[in-house]
């Protein structure tokens, strides 16, 4: 990144600069555990039904923590 940088001007330097702490500080890297794309389908398929208004918050928050324990013994159980 910083090779990228020093070769950038001024306008582009600034873009990577800005992108460099927004992956240092803000990207949340997924856990690594063969069951995860179960998890994350449970994520984006109730996020978006809280979105459209198909399901209100508080419901869906339920929904994803009871769905995700469910995976997460489900994988320990192995």
């Amino acid at each position: 990144m910083k090779q990228m940088q020093a070769e950038a001007d001024e306008a582009n330097r600034a873009r990577l600069g800005m992108l460099e702490k927004v992956i240092a500080e803000h990207i949340l890297v997924p856990a690594k555990f063969a069951r995860y794309p179960e998890v994350e389908e449970v994520l984006w398929r109730t996020v978006q039904k809280a979105f459209l208004g198909e399901m209100e918050i508080d419901a869906a928050l339920e929904s994803m923590t009871r769905q995700i324990s469910w995976i997460v013994q489900q994988a320990i159980a192995v």
